[in-house]
């Protein structure tokens, strides 16, 4: 279970620490520092370093050539997955696919123009034209229908809009009751070997190069975290900054899910009901 967490740990370490970190500095002006700078500083990314400045060309050429190499290494990576054996041996095959991949699509298409800001807003503005365009069109056609046409349809929409949230609550009752009764049956988390675990993936050895000097070990054979208390929710509120937007309602969920891990009967803890 420590590996399913470990993406929205990082996410979070690097989405909401090290980049509002880096851009909420406590000086001003002349003695800021680049925000790049600090959150490289915090987060070291060999393909981004080092650090492009205006007025030396040297960082600006050995970091587009760290972020060349670093393509190419991923892009060697994926087609050791999807090429089949006899086609990777082919190294003129390899290099030419290679080549198109990391220059032509992730260079020039992805890096260069789906991630500028013009395009984007583009994008945007050609979605938001389009969604106004089609309901100002149905808007006209519904100008010509007369007041009892219109409040016959609205009986009927609000007749069915109710029908359907009634099936909604009966489905959502009836599969919370399933999952619930079922929960008695499903095996304990605690019972499963850390080789079912993390089989065919050499933790030892991974994990001890993540793991920063001076920590202690982790013995991922013992160490179990509830499924409610997975970095996963960590990382989504801090992602749309809801502590800082909705205080009240990041209070509340928090309180549920202490209340269910720690709680009376414990039911969301390590091989609790709903954590099963």
């Amino acid at each position: 279970m420590y590996q399913i967490d470990v993406g929205p740990l990082t996410l979070d370490l690097h989405a909401h620490t090290a980049y509002r970190t880096a851009h909420e500095q406590i000086v001003q002006h002349p003695l800021q520092v680049n925000p790049k700078e600090i959150y490289h500083a915090l987060c070291p990314l060999p393909a981004l370093s080092p650090v492009p400045r205006q007025g030396d060309p040297s960082s600006v050429t050995e970091q587009a050539e760290n972020e060349g190499t670093y393509r190419q290494l991923l892009v060697n990576g994926v087609l050791a997955v999807l090429l089949p054996t006899e086609d990777l041996e082919n190294d003129c095959l390899t290099s030419l696919v290679g080549q198109i991949v990391s220059e032509l699509i992730i260079a020039n298409a992805v890096a260069n123009k789906l991630s500028e800001p013009w395009l984007i807003y583009e994008v945007i503005i050609i979605a938001s034209r389009t969604i106004l365009q089609k309901r100002g069109s149905s808007d006209t056609a519904n100008k010509g229908s007369s007041r009892d046409k219109r409040a016959a349809i609205s009986i009927h929409v609000l007749f069915w809009t109710v029908l359907r949230w009634c099936f909604l609550m009966t489905a959502f009752l009836r599969t919370v009751l399933t999952i619930l009764l079922a929960s008695h049956s499903a095996p304990f988390r605690s019972s499963r070997t850390a080789s079912q675990q993390y089989s065919g993936i050499d933790t030892e050895a991974g994990f001890e190069a993540m793991r920063p000097a001076g920590q202690p070990e982790i013995d991922l054979g013992t160490a179990k975290t509830p499924v409610l208390g997975f970095r996963c929710w960590t990382a989504i509120s801090n992602l749309i900054e809801l502590d800082a937007k909705m205080p009240w309602l990041h209070g509340t969920l928090s309180l549920l899910q202490w209340t269910a891990m720690t709680g009376p009967g414990r039911t969301a803890n390590v091989d609790g009901r709903l954590d099963r």
